[in-house]
């Protein structure tokens, strides 16, 4: 921390506004704030950029967030307008954002600025984004929930009222009062269920239901979205070789195979190859020499007990193959679960391909 201090500040200090790369004037907002947030702000630094009236508005909430950590909020309430509650579209995508990343960033300046009435507004707006089924990047996800949860200690902050809730489920009813930030309940439920959930307190109370079980089959779909995958198993000499039932200690390989069907190169993609528990994972790489397999060239991979998470780039219309030797160690019937690969930041990047169940025979 002390280094990343110390090379922030620098970097802070020696920044300079130059009108044809306006962009950059966010980054230098991001160092402001993350450095307030870290308790050693560059003063000097925020107040320049404060006199700069060509600032795009992301940078303009970044910095009155950093006002606002600092104990200005009188300052940070001059920069910023409450009556515009989003950013400029042209720098959204900027560092894999989006306009429901810039949102949340507003969310989090607004309530650190106490302007909790616009605040909550806007919190609606995105917890009800959040609660589609719909693909948000890291960074998109991230900052949305770190806002939220910014917001919720600052109201939960501001009464020292506890909440109260009148729960019933199937009936049965339970009054439940709590200073915390959280109440938490499991329920089983019967055949057919009725849950009522009364908020009986004068606080905003957000409800998050969850449903947990393990399915009867596993999803037998085919999936594939400008990445085509094919998954094959061969034994030791190469041969086609049925995993649906082998003998206790075969050694064999799953070969998995992806092609860029697009015109573009696609970078960030995550190939997880996960197994079932009858099977133990060899390293690639000391097998490579004898057997004569060459993998395609990957950023990086990690072996864990049950998977294997390959990461690599796809140039436009590229085949890339990769190789996990394995061994059917343990007896029993297993289920085998699907093998998927996509893009960390495309949600129109994907193949997948279904699982099934496995047996390991003495």
């Amino acid at each position: 921390m002390s280094r990343w201090t110390t090379y922030q500040r620098a970097a802070a200090a020696s920044w300079r506004y130059q009108p044809q790369y306006r962009f950059t004037a966010t980054d230098q907002a991001y160092r402001l704030f993350t450095l307030a947030l870290a308790g050693t702000p560059e003063k000097g630094a925020m107040n320049r950029m404060r006199e700069n009236t060509e600032l795009p508005s992301l940078a303009k909430w970044f910095l009155a967030a950093a006002y606002a950590t600092t104990g200005r909020p009188e300052v940070a309430h001059g920069l910023i307008d409450v009556r515009n509650l989003k950013a400029e579209p042209d720098y959204n995508s900027y560092y894999y954002g989006s306009d429901l990343r810039d949102r949340s960033i507003i969310l989090y300046t607004l309530t650190t600025t106490g302007n909790t009435g616009e605040a909550l507004e806007l919190l609606k707006e995105i917890a009800a984004e959040l609660s589609r089924e719909q693909w948000y990047s890291t960074q998109t996800t991230a900052w949305a929930l770190f806002s939220y949860m910014n917001f919720s200690r600052q109201v939960s902050g501001e009464s020292d009222k506890p909440m109260k809730v009148s729960l019933d489920f199937n009936g049965k009813t339970e009054k439940i009062s709590s200073s915390e930030g959280a109440i938490m309940r499991t329920l089983t439920p019967a055949t057919a269920n009725k849950l009522v959930i009364e908020n009986e307190s004068d606080r905003p109370l957000f409800v998050t239901f969850t449903e947990q079980g393990v399915p009867l089959t596993t999803d037998q779909t085919v999936s594939e979205s400008n990445l085509t995958m094919k998954v094959d198993y061969m034994d030791m000499t190469q041969a086609p070789v049925d995993v649906g039932s082998l003998a206790q200690g075969t050694g064999f390989m799953m070969v998995v195979t992806l092609t860029n069907t697009s015109f573009r190169q696609i970078g960030n993609l995550a190939l997880t190859q996960m197994l079932p528990s009858g099977w133990e994972i060899q390293n690639t790489r000391l097998f490579e020499a004898n057997l004569l397999l060459k993998e395609s060239g990957y950023d990086y991979r990690d072996f864990r007990d049950d998977r294997v998470n390959t990461y690599f780039s796809l140039k436009g219309g590229e085949t890339k193959k990769f190789y996990i030797i394995l061994t059917a160690a343990y007896r029993g019937v297993f289920s085998l679960p699907s093998v998927v690969c996509e893009a960390m930041y495309d949600e129109g990047v994907y193949a997948r391909r279904p699982g099934r169940e496995v047996t390991v025979r003495e």
